[in-house]
């Protein structure tokens, strides 16, 4: 005789319709490590259902584990083991035939069952310990079950989540988390309300932090999915008494805190959906007051995986606004958007152009341009923050889209591929482009900085204030000394100022807009011979003046608002042998006037078989006051390595620091100096080879025709002329397959020196010509008396008569005899020695 064990459940039931829960008192579970989940799948007799185990287990099961891998940021390893057949039950009716507040006829409890049945079909075991998976070991005890409808069951109901249930007749046994849920939705699988389900089952927490009235949070799949900044924060990055969801998911270095004693600023938050490794910005932005409350703000995004609902028709990407009060019922509130219905709460997100005002606390929070996926986010605090007033900004460095140590807003346009400005539908312009969003920023720097010549260094300057910016100065300025490192915002020098003088637009800027600013900057260096080069590198900053009526300065004062990439050349030749290493250097400067040590912490991308040395490994620096160290930097690849590849090396500086706490105990901390992002892109040797003439009729002109091998099918060159009196003429100059020529129409006679600059792309290396000289003259041929640049037959005799004697060159007599006899006119050019730099001119 076989004995069956019998499991019931009996205990408090959490009903969730439309987003409404009926909340119960629950204990906290783990939300850490692992936590396994027994999936059993129903139908019922008036709605049966079928099932593919091996397709449910690959498109839906291993979906939802990955996503909770996502959200949790690995912290939690959720394993589900899945019962690979369909449980039949009753009628619905006996399961959901019921409505909110109603009686309901609850056959879960019955002696059918379906975990009943799943032990007595052998699919699982009870243990004494708990229920198992069939043969497996005390370990593997199941944390929560959660029932499912198979996939062809109408929506009916969408889910449900209950706690504290003992799932055998024994009330001593050990309880569990159960719930219900779909698993289709709209026609198609989907597991967002089963992760709604489990968050509340892996939580303990039954109630929403903001009493359900957002809808959001809790593994909210599908009203969206992703979970909250609130939820997920490390409990030490928040200020105040908030009682604990899943803590620990989101590492206290994504998030950000202002307070009314620091004034606000300007941050780009990254989406909430990314895991916290594919960012460097913050996710979460908590914004104090003097009431005892604050707001939490996080970025929220169509995108994986809280683009698990295809349609939902009441939401949007942008700002979500949670007022924070601990201790409180509840402890969350979501704040309404501009527009919104309050009976529509689902997700009310502020939208660029939009702003918050808490006027009993003089603040203000402001949703300014989208930076990518990044939702750029103002705080102000002041008396006048509820008024209209202005705010001039530029976007900081460590946000979106690139999230490193430049921002979208500087960027430079070399001369060796030739100004942006000068032809802006030119796509090659600018060696890494721009982006194909709204503002079509640049990426990166937009250009390598061209050593020695005069290239353009540009300044988006924004708005993000509500009121006209009147009277903008915008200042340049540039790391001392020269090149790539790390200091902090000292040791810069100011190399150029504009005003409205120089750009109209800087008069005024309106609201929610921006305007372009630009200077020209040489950098002047002082290569070794033979090692001369068109890329250098070297921090730049902006910093623009406090504009009238102006409240919020930190985001124009120049300490983010930097662009600080080296982007190098990793060559190889053409056959793919092997790449030549890249010997570079940064700088560490310690601008005190006391000893600091620095520690350096590094993380890459590069690829497998790379190698890095930095500082032969050196991970911390003393130095002396006002002392800047070289720490030099090698990189290789390995050899056909593939072309083409850009690969970020990330440096940043670290100093100690110590406070004591309120017991007297000192404790040391560090703080973030500044960084330096290194670019290693691998890229095809290329050369340029140039030749040059010069003639002189009917107009003087230089005509310049180069190739860059390997040919490039378009681009641009830039030719360098040095005049004789030293100018520096530069032209921009199309190439068609590799091959490129150019007239230069000149008034000045001498020697011009000729170069070609090639500024590269991503696959080919940046390249200079060798100098070549040409003299232009308009040195007439001896046998031309007048000087008129004619010989005429009388002048080809008197000279032919002049050799006979001895007295001229044969060589000069028979070309005199030459040019008359061919058409007496004749011009001058550099191509060729005597007498053949005389030749016929054109035919007109």
């Amino acid at each position: 005789m076989t004995t069956h064990t019998k499991v019931w459940m009996a205990g408090v039931l959490f009903l969730a319709v439309a987003g409404t829960i009926i909340p119960g008192v629950a204990q906290a579970q783990s939300y850490m490590g692992a936590y396994r989940v027994l999936l059993i799948i129903v139908d019922f007799k008036d709605e049966p259902g079928t099932l593919d185990a091996e397709d449910f287990q690959n498109n839906w099961v291993e979906p939802l584990e990955k996503y909770f891998d996502h959200m949790s940021s690995s912290q939690l390893n959720l394993r589900c083991t899945l019962v690979d057949h369909v449980i039949h039950l009753d009628e619905r009716k006996y399961y959901h035939h019921c409505t909110l507040g109603a009686d309901c006829v609850n056959e879960w409890t019955g002696a059918d069952n379906p975990i009943q049945q799943a032990v007595d079909d052998g699919s699982i075991d009870a243990t004494a310990d708990g229920l198992a998976p069939h043969g497996g070991s005390p370990d593997e005890v199941f944390d929560g079950i959660l029932l499912l409808t198979a996939p062809e069951v109408v929506y009916q109901y969408p889910g449900w989540s209950t706690s504290g249930q003992h799932p055998t007749a024994d009330i001593s046994s050990r309880t569990y988390a159960i719930g219900f849920a779909i698993t289709s939705f709209a026609g198609t699988l989907n597991y967002g309300v089963a992760a709604h389900e489990l968050g509340h089952m892996i939580s303990g927490m039954y109630t929403h932090p903001a009493g359900y009235i957002s809808a959001y949070e809790l593994m909210d799949s599908c009203y969206p999915c992703a979970l909250g900044i609130f939820t997920r924060v490390d409990r030490s990055a928040l200020t105040g008494d908030f009682l604990e969801w899943f803590s620990g998911w989101l590492p206290s270095s994504r998030f950000v805190t202002y307070a009314p004693l620091t004034g606000g600023g300007t941050e780009v938050l990254s989406p909430v959906e990314w895991r916290p490794e594919e960012t460097v910005a913050p996710q979460g932005m908590q914004v104090m007051t003097n009431g005892g409350y604050s707001y939490i703000c996080e970025c929220r995004r169509f995108i994986p995986p809280d683009d698990i609902i295809p349609e939902r028709p009441n939401t949007r990407e942008g700002i979500l606004i949670l007022k924070s009060t601990p201790g409180a019922d509840p402890e969350q509130e979501l704040m309404l958007a501009p527009g919104f219905d309050p009976l529509d709460r689902w997700e009310s997100s502020f939208i660029t152009g939009q702003t918050f005002t808490d006027p009993s606390q003089d603040l203000a929070i402001s949703v300014g341009p989208n930076a990518d996926l990044g939702c750029t986010v103002t705080v102000t605090y002041g008396p006048n923050a509820n008024t209209a007033i202005p705010d001039v900004a530029l976007l900081p460095w460590l946000t979106p889209p690139m999230d490193t140590y430049e921002t979208v807003d500087i960027w430079v346009d070399s001369p060796a591929n030739g100004f942006e400005r000068d032809n802006p539908g030119d796509p090659n312009r600018l060696r890494y482009g721009r982006r194909g969003d709204p503002e079509t920023t640049v990426i990166g720097n937009g250009d390598d900085p061209c050593a020695n010549e005069e290239n353009l260094v540009y300044a988006r300057i924004r708005n993000l204030g509500s009121a006209v910016a009147n009277n903008v100065v915008v200042h340049f300025e540039v790391t001392e000394p020269l090149g790539v490192g790390i200091r902090d915002d000292t040791g810069w020098t100011r190399f150029a100022t504009v005003s409205k003088n120089d750009f109209p637009a800087l008069a005024g800027i309106a609201p929610g807009t921006y305007t372009d600013v630009f200077t020209t900057w040489i950098p002047k260096v002082d290569f070794p011979p033979g090692e001369e080069r068109i890329p250098f590198h070297s921090c730049l900053r902006i910093v623009v003046d406090t504009v009238s009526g102006e409240l919020v300065t930190a985001n124009q004062d120049g300490n983010r608002e930097q662009e600080n990439i080296g982007w190098f050349e990793m060559i190889t030749e053409p056959e793919y042998l092997e790449f030549e290493p890249i010997h570079e250097k940064i700088f560490l400067a310690n601008e005190y006037e006391i000893a600091r040590e620095f520690f350096l912490s590094v993380t890459s991308d590069l690829p497998k078989g790379w190698t890095l040395d930095i500082g032969s490994g050196e991970a911390s620096y003393l130095l002396q006051p006002n002392e800047v160290l070289d720490i030099p930097v090698r990189l290789t690849a390995p050899p056909k390595t593939n072309i083409g590849g850009t690969h970020l090396v990330d440096i940043r500086a670290y100093v100690k620091t110590s406070s004591y706490r309120p017991d007297g105990v000192k404790q040391y901390d560090s703080r973030e100096v500044a960084g330096v992002l290194i670019a290693a892109q691998t890229v095809v040797r290329t050369r340029c080879t140039i030749s040059a003439v010069y003639t002189q009729s009917p107009r003087r002109i230089i005509h310049v025709t180069g190739k860059l091998d390997p040919p490039i099918t378009e681009g641009n060159v830039c030719i360098r002329y040095q005049t004789p009196n030293g100018y520096t003429i530069l032209r921009t100059v199309a190439v068609k397959n590799g091959e490129f020529g150019y007239e230069l129409g000149i008034e000045s006679l001498g020697v011009y020196k000729m170069r070609g600059l090639y500024a590269g792309s991503m696959t080919q290396s940046s390249t200079l010509s060798e100098e070549v000289s040409v003299t232009a003259s308009d040195s007439p041929h001896p046998a031309d008396p007048d000087l008129n640049f004619r010989i005429s037959m009388s002048e080809a005799i008197a000279y032919l008569a002049g050799w006979q004697t001895g007295s001229n060159l044969m060589s000069m007599a028979i070309r005199a005899a030459y040019l008359w006899q061919n058409g007496e006119a004749y011009i001058y050019t550099s191509e060729g020695e005597p007498p053949l730099c005389w030749i016929l001119a054109p035919q007109q």
